[in-house]
């Protein structure tokens, strides 16, 4: 089990928020357990982030972060926002609005604060420190574009006494996410256009709530509300929205779906809906006090689907505009995309090339990888290193590189003369990636000696530089999709064979924390991978030989066989269990008696089978026997490792996302989001559906405990389970094939000697039969 300072993945969903369907009623006895309907119309404490006051929307485009994205701590950060100005907007007179604190250490002399728009520098000062700080810069009309535009705010933090390493993780400057963002007078901040959306304020948390609608009796609205959902997020760009599913129109900030018949949409609709530019989809801009709302109705359930389905198109093929910072800080939300065989300059991926001259040098970027990449050490990446670097710096000066907050290379930076590198290669392992989007962090320690005697105001003399050209260079990838794997189920991976089947959402307890969180979590994976899966709401645990499954529940309220069936146990129960889906015996009695016989006496006795003049097949069947009893033994001692399964105790004061291969269903997967109670449920969901802890899930299993102060634990499973998702070649199978034999390094150990000792035995009998001819 790692350590990882993530928050964990739980992916589940909830079953019908109302009368659960009755799918898949006829399971059997063993694997149905009725979950109890919901009563969407039941008094319901808010989601955290989920609060939205009464009131007419602010005047304020908010920076599209939360109060800890919003965080610069040490002596280099810096970070680019996007924010989406509508077309009125773009034409009006704006300013720039930020409000931040420093802490006390900093030294303001030798401090410093840019600001770029669009590229644009608009502020570059000392760094104020004391009180909170509020900043008002005039924008020139025409530099803001219709769209998404870049914010990027760069700072330079000194400590004030201490020069050390240490003193470095001391230094750091909070934004105030409320109050911080582009400001435009009153009369142009109304939203009347569903190509608007994306201007739609955060909560207080800087997420943007969305609700589902359900009128009060209805029984098959859920499915096709929670798609809707998804779809309401990919058009707006929300990318960790907090959702809930409820009877009445919300009121204030935020976005209301509504799905249904017109007979049925009739009350929950506040407005007569404008028009867009998908027909039986309607838009309701927001009113004083009411939310905003988005409707899809037909006639007839036949047109509401049909409409739906050119929404959900629609919303998946959806472009972003805006100006090419705008766009470009979008992207870098993911990372951006590798397919393999590329090259990614850190230009690209927006790193700050100015010289430091501080003490502690970082920086971070992303890329993303595909959703089916398997991840093993079959190859390397090659970070191609451009950066020069100060002459005298102590002999503990050292560059860390890590992927995903593992360390891959190191390099000295020690030396009486100063330093440049070019193109200086450092491998960084396949296998300490993984699909969707990771992490490559640069980590300089740059202490010299004179640093004990801190001069905080003295001329700094720069240490270390990073180019922007330096590059990020990506071999072929191995593409299959395999399970457990949460990184991959987040990006989106599908088995080529399951593309369009629907996601079973199983809500054991009925409670409607868990309807909420199934909701969050299925729209947070669409806005993760791009992609919108259809759900299906069922009453019952599905059977075996069904498909993909997400539970969502406390644990009190979930089936004994699901909970087994993902790999976790309760307290009290033992921690292994014989697989139901092991492969039986494959050793006779004969192999097993002869698996106690040394490799070399399985020679001295396959050879003597030809010491006398015995039928040339009498002698293939004794080598045969004598040949594979060893091996056949060895693969059953595998067999009987992957039929005991390892299952991990169900954490008693954290949130826990599980996943395992479906019982039988090929290329699927059953995923468990859990919680000891609803409320925790509820609080661990919000802090894994962060953007920091959402890209940072891998591996079978994610606990996040409920102490905010304790980091999220990710676990990898045991044996895993391949599909394809390509289009089948030789070169992707030999890649996966080499994967596949580094991640289990017993089975390749005992394919090789199976295959030395068939060439030996091969040789010999040639050999021999050679020889006879020749007397």
């Amino acid at each position: 089990m790692t350590n990882t300072h993530l928050p964990a993945s739980r992916c589940l969903q909830a079953t019908s928020a109302l009368a659960l369907l009755a799918a898949i009623a006829s399971g059997s006895p063993a694997l149905a357990q009725a979950a109890p309907a919901f009563d969407i119309g039941a008094t319901h404490a808010s989601a955290p982030g989920a609060t939205r006051p009464a009131g007419t929307m602010p005047a304020l485009a908010r920076l599209q972060a939360g109060r800890a994205d919003l965080f610069f701590g040490g002596e280099n950060p810096h970070r680019t926002y996007p924010v989406f100005v509508t077309t009125e907007q773009s034409t009006r007179s704006a300013k720039l609005v930020l409000s931040y604190a420093s802490a006390v250490s900093v030294a303001p002399e030798t401090s410093s604060l840019v600001v770029l728009v669009n590229g644009e520098t608009v502020l570059d000062r000392p760094l104020r420190v004391g009180d909170a700080q509020a900043i008002e810069l005039p924008l020139a009309v025409g530099l803001l574009m219709p769209g998404y535009n870049a914010v990027q705010i760069q700072l330079r933090q000194s400590h004030r006494v201490d020069c050390s390493v240490p003193g470095t993780y001391e230094l750091w400057t909070q934004f105030d996410p409320e109050a911080s963002g582009l400001s435009f007078a009153q009369s142009a901040a109304r939203i009347s256009d569903v190509q608007d959306l994306p201007a739609l304020p955060p909560g207080a948390t800087g997420r943007v709530a969305l609700q589902g609608v359900l009128r009060a009796g209805s029984s098959t609205a859920t499915d096709r509300t929670m798609t809707a959902l998804q779809a309401a997020a990919l058009l707006g760009g929300f990318e960790d929205p907090v959702v809930t599913m409820r009877s009445k129109p919300g009121e204030g900030a935020g976005l209301d779906v509504v799905v249904g018949t017109d007979e049925e949409v009739q009350g929950l609709v506040m407005a007569q809906p404008s028009p867009t530019p998908w027909p039986g989809v309607g838009f309701v801009a927001p009113l004083p006090g009411r939310s905003a709302q988005l409707v899809v109705s037909g006639a007839s359930i036949a047109d509401v689907e049909a409409n739906l389905a050119q929404l959900v198109a629609a919303a998946e093929d959806r472009k972003p505009t805006g100006s090419p910072s705008g766009l470009l800080a979008v992207s870098r939300l993911r990372g951006q995309s590798v397919e393999g065989g590329q090259s990614l300059t850190f230009d690209d991926l927006g790193i700050d090339a100015r010289p430091f001259s501080g003490r502690l040098f970082r920086e971070d970027v992303s890329f993303s990888l595909p959703a089916d990449f398997y991840a093993a050490d079959y190859d390397s990446a090659s970070l191609r290193l451009n950066a020069a670097y100060a002459a005298g710096l102590s002999s503990e000066a050292v560059l860390l590189v890590r992927a995903n907050g593992r360390i891959v290379a190191t390099l000295p930076l020690s030396s009486p003369r100063a330093g440049q590198l070019r193109d200086h290669r450092l491998r960084v392992p396949l296998d300490k990636l993984k699909a969707g989007t990771n992490q490559l962090s640069l980590e300089a320690f740059l202490p010299r000696p004179e640093d004990s005697a801190c001069d905080a105001v003295g001329e700094r003399p720069a240490r270390f530089v990073l180019s922007d050209t330096t590059r990020l260079e990506f071999p072929a990838l191995a593409r299959a999709g395999h399970y457990p794997d949460l990184s991959g189920t987040l990006a989106g991976v599908t088995a080529a064979s399951r593309a369009k089947t629907e996601l079973a959402v199983y809500l054991p307890g009925g409670d409607l924390h868990a309807l909420d969180a199934a909701s969050t979590l299925v729209t947070r994976m669409a806005t993760g991978s791009g992609s919108i899966r259809s759900t299906r709401l069922v009453q019952a645990m599905p059977h075996e030989e069904s498909g993909d499954l997400l539970a969502v529940g406390t644990y009190q309220s979930l089936p004994d066989e699901l909970v087994r069936a993902v790999r976790m146990r309760s307290a009290g129960e033992p921690d292994t269990l014989l697989s139901k889906d092991a492969w039986g015996p494959v050793a006779s009695a004969e192999a097993a008696v002869s698996a106690a016989v040394a490799p070399r006496a399985v020679g001295d006795q396959a050879l003597s089978a030809f010491a006398q003049p015995v039928a040339y097949g009498d002698r293939i069947a004794e080598i045969g026997r004598q040949v594979a009893a060893p091996i056949m033994s060895h693969l059953a001692r595998l067999v009987d490792e992957d039929r005991t399964e390892e299952r991990a105790l169900l954490p008693e004061a954290a949130t826990v996302l599980a996943q395992a291969p479906a019982p039988r269903a090929p290329g699927a997967a059953w995923t468990l989001l859990a919680a000891p109670t609803a409320e925790g449920l509820t609080r661990g969901l919000d802090r894994l559906v962060d953007n920091k802890a959402w890209t940072a899930v891998e591996g079978a299993r994610v606990e996040v405990p409920e102490a905010a102060d304790q980091p999220i634990v990710s676990a990898s499973g045991g044996s895993e389970r391949l599909f394809e998702t390509q289009p089948r070649s030789l070169s992707n199978a030999r890649l996966v094939l080499a994967g596949w034999f580094s991640r289990h390094s017993e089975q390749y150990a005992t394919f090789a000697l199976a295959a030395s000792l068939f060439l030996a035995v091969s040789t010999a009998l040639l050999l021999r039969r050679i020889g006879e001819k020749d007397k």
